[in-house]
């Protein structure tokens, strides 16, 4: 947030209490009254109401006048009327008015006792070291990072971590894949595999070592050395930066965690094979943690139930995991670890899958890689600001399309663009006003009228995105985009200086509503690392 807006604010803390959300404070009323998670409280349809609540749908033999009489007692209330068994509110909206813009908007805002300083790891991507990032890593990197800010805006102390697969049976397939592509290389015979990598990107390397003998395991470490630095390259370039890139290689605890489950009686042998025993905890099956065959004996799920002890015991109070698609199997067993080790703060997040589109074509194959569509292959050809913006422009649990010329149109039908054009608009106001601008405490008294208020509530609803993106950030891109549609519409509608035709009072109210809608945007760009432009 600018200076000014920081000078704007300064005597915001006056009111005698804080507001943090409109809807969150009539969400509150309706709670007191039944507290039922099914009831929920909304914008409106109906003019000149301000929210509905569908209380009266759910509870079908509350009386109409009885709820009309509780609604109509709130202090921020000035009238509800009900329609088809929607309880629609209107506001106080002076009222509101002045209390929100006292307090709404200072630090207080911010609520830090949500996160009371607990420490949260975050870990996500954790893409094996086989091969390039693709498009549904970004989705990964960027929701993860952009939860880690609002988390930390909230007060939480979080840490961003990496998980590096750098042992198990995919490594072995790697180091296969790539001896047989230096025999390519050589002129040799070769044969990839089954189940291994046929990707372009080994083939690349392997000319590098047609002169070169190195073991079996020199070129392990050089390929987990080369694809974690790859990944780091790729995800800095794309504007997400660990804290910490944690090697599975690492956890050297996994003889003493097995025994700490089979002390509980959570262990048992079954045709040579160590079986840990999920279904106790709501898994569908007993999970493998140890075979007899194969190159590994202790299987990925072993060194999952390790990390998940190390985390907590590195001093987390809560950990989530963020997984990609086709990994819902990984819930409950994930789950089932974590209460076997009697822990319980263990939040699992599972994106759907990224459809990339390019000239109305599905890219289902990167035609030079063999792979899905790479993630530096996308930054080649997008902004990765706008393809941060567009990998949250859907909810966590709906396939995501990306359409390539949409994102690099620079239109109004472009929705981070729209929002761009707030932004610049409201810059290019101020900027040209050429008088000292209006403190808040100017304009406590002026009448808001219909269209103001709209507007102003929208910015409020910014709180609401806030509280909703802890759970999945697509919020924030959502209320961006209702924002700019009701700002655009009010800008079209409405002379900003207008102190000539409606007086100066209403002239600095306006520019009230200008100077937050400008803090409140800085606000959400800082949260999603996009960077909002002064002029376009």
């Amino acid at each position: 947030m600018n200076n000014l807006c920081r000078l704007i604010w300064k005597n915001s803390l006056n009111g005698s209490k804080v507001m943090y959300s409109i809807k969150s404070y009539l969400l509150e009323k309706v709670r007191n009254l039944v507290n039922d998670v099914r009831v929920d409280v909304n914008r409106s349809p109906l003019k000149p109401f301000d929210y509905a609540t569908n209380l009266l749908h759910i509870y079908k033999d509350f009386k109409e006048e009885n709820v009309i009489d509780y609604f109509r007692n709130i202090e921020m209330v000035e009238d509800v009327k009900v329609v088809n068994r929607f309880v629609n509110i209107k506001l106080n909206r002076q009222k509101v008015f002045e209390v929100v813009l006292r307090n709404y908007f200072s630090d207080l805002w911010r609520n830090y006792d949500l996160g009371k300083g607990r420490k949260v790891l975050i870990e996500f991507v954790s893409a094996n070291p086989t091969g390039p990032l693709n498009a549904v890593n970004g989705r990964s990197a960027t929701f993860g990072n952009t939860l880690a800010n609002v988390m930390k805006y909230f007060g939480y102390h979080v840490f961003k971590e990496y998980y590096v697969n750098d042992v198990g049976e995919q490594i072995e397939k790697l180091v296969d894949s790539f001896i047989e592509r230096i025999k390519e290389a050589r002129g040799l015979d070769f044969k990839i595999p089954e189940g291994g990598y046929e990707g372009e990107y080994l083939k690349d390397l392997a000319r590098d070592f047609v002169d070169k003998n190195y073991s079996r395991e020199k070129l392990k470490e050089f390929l987990i050395e080369h694809f974690v630095n790859s990944h780091r390259t790729t995800l800095e370039r794309f504007g997400v930066v660990f804290d910490n890139w944690f090697k599975q290689s690492s956890l050297n605890n996994l003889e003493e965690t097995i025994q700490i489950l089979k002390d509980k009686g959570l262990i048992y042998e079954h045709d040579g094979a160590l079986y840990f025993k999920s279904t106790l905890f709501g898994d569908d099956k007993d999970r493998v943690v140890k075979k007899t065959v194969g190159r590994v004996d202790y299987t990925y799920f072993a060194y999952d139930i390790e990390y998940i002890k190390n985390k907590f015991l590195r001093g987390f109070d809560e950990i989530i995991t963020i997984l990609g698609p086709d990994h819902h199997g990984y819930i409950n067993r994930l789950l089932a670890a974590t209460k076997a080790l009697g822990y319980d703060n263990h939040k699992i997040i599972i994106l759907q899958i990224v459809n990339v589109i390019e000239k109305d074509k599905l890219l289902k194959m990167s035609k030079r890689k063999g792979v899905l569509v790479l993630l530096d292959e996308l930054m080649d050809k997008v902004n990765p600001m706008f393809l941060r913006y567009f990998f949250l422009s859907r909810l966590k649990d709906s396939p995501l399309d990306l359409d390539i010329e949409l994102i690099n149109r620079l239109t109004l039908d472009n929705p981070l663009y729209y929002v761009f054009y707030v932004y610049a608009r409201i810059n290019g106001v101020l900027n040209n006003y050429g008088k000292e601008l209006p403190n808040f405490e100017e304009v406590l008294g002026v009448d808001i009228w219909d269209d103001e208020f709209e507007l102003f509530l929208s910015i409020c609803e910014f709180r609401d995105a806030l509280l909703s993106a802890l759970n999945d950030p697509y919020y924030l891109t959502l209320w961006a985009h209702n924002f700019a549609k009701i700002f655009h519409r009010f800008y079209n509608n409405h002379r900003i200086i207008c102190s000539k035709e409606l007086g100066v009072e209403r002239e600095k109210l306006r520019l009230i509503l200008l100077l937050i809608s400008k803090g409140v945007l800085e606000r959400w760009g800082e949260l999603l690392n996009i960077e909002l432009p002064e002029k376009m």
